[in-house]
């Protein structure tokens, strides 16, 4: 069985890395752990491009680094990708390329106005999805609520 989890870097996706990473210990799974970037506009120019595409590479390889971490700290064997394009297209991609039986993803904790406004990865996966979604709200790492501070810094 494989677990797809979905990362930014996020209070909510950090959530999601150590809920599904604490469901492949005890189950058993594999976990492919991906994060997605989009490409930066051509029309920037050099050297804006570069500068562009070298800040989302290195936000993609914090994200992973952080759930790296987090999933070595559970004792749990990942493998880790950053892809390229829409993120809940390529997150449903990689999940059927790799015959996933779940995926996970974090939410933001927005309303739901503003979540219908602005849009949402994991609501687009949710609804796309052909094999179940686990959408783990922020408050849910490690079975804890965060602390005030993240909280309200959160907003």
């Amino acid at each position: 069985m494989l677990i797809l989890i979905g990362t930014d870097g996020s209070e909510g996706a950090r959530a999601a890395v150590d809920e599904g990473g604490r469901l492949a210990g005890r189950t058993g799974a594999e976990v492919l752990v991906a994060t997605v970037r989009q490409a930066p506009s051509t029309l920037l120019g050099e050297p804006r491009y570069q500068e562009a595409l070298h800040r989302q590479l290195v936000r993609a390889e914090h994200a992973l680094d952080q759930a790296t971490e987090l999933l070595d700290a559970l004792g749990v064997e990942h493998e880790s990708l950053v892809l390229e394009g829409d993120a809940s297209e390529e997150l449903l991609r990689l999940a059927e390329s790799r015959g996933a039986a779940l995926v996970v993803v974090g939410s933001r904790g927005r309303s739901p106005v503003r979540a219908a406004l602005l849009g949402s990865v994991s609501g687009a996966v949710v609804a796309r999805s052909p094999v179940p979604v686990l959408v783990v709200p922020p408050r849910a790492v490690s079975g804890r609520r965060l602390p005030r501070r993240a909280a309200a810094a959160r907003g």
